[in-house]
């Protein structure tokens, strides 16, 4: 189906965006399987932060950061930047994006 999409909308921006979109909505339901925890934290976060969860290959770790993001009401800057330093809570100044 993707195939004749992106033949008839080759140069869509649109369809460019969407299909990111189901990407990244596919890789949120690979990374988060626990519906219980999805109901418990994921609804606090928002995609900037799940785009930094994504970043942490181990499980564990990655609903760790999760639960502290919610518990300690972290944004989307403090969470890269505390994934970036393993947690060690040093302030890691990061470019702007």
């Amino acid at each position: 189906m993707w195939a004749k999409l992106l033949k008839k909308y080759k140069k869509s921006k649109k369809l460019d965006a969407e299909k990111i979109a189901s990407q990244y909505h596919i890789k949120f339901y690979q990374y988060f399987p626990d519906e219980q925890i999805v109901n418990a934290c994921v609804h606090n976060l928002n995609w900037t932060h799940i785009r930094s969860l994504f970043r942490i290959t181990d499980e564990n770790a990655r609903y760790w950061y999760m639960k502290e993001a919610v518990i300690e009401s972290w944004n989307a800057r403090i969470l890269d930047c505390d994934i970036s330093t393993g947690g060690t809570g040093e302030v890691k100044v990061l470019p702007r994006v």
